[in-house]
């Protein structure tokens, strides 16, 4: 099987403003009972944020419910 690599962008070159992005992530950060692990923001088939919360790390292969 092949892996094919994903595109990766700025938010502002798909229209996302990355201030947006921002005020996601500040809003998951307080909300109770959120425990994050990763996160990806895809848009037109573009990577246009993508990070992920200590101890997990990308190509980390966890259980996530």
């Amino acid at each position: 099987m092949s892996r094919k690599e994903l595109t990766r962008c700025t938010p502002e070159q798909v229209g996302v403003p990355s201030a947006t992005i921002l005020e996601l992530l500040d809003a998951l950060e307080s909300f109770p009972g959120c425990e994050m692990h990763a996160l990806m923001i895809m848009r037109h088939g573009k990577v246009c944020a993508e990070g992920w919360w200590q101890p997990f790390a990308p190509g980390q292969a966890h259980i996530c419910w």
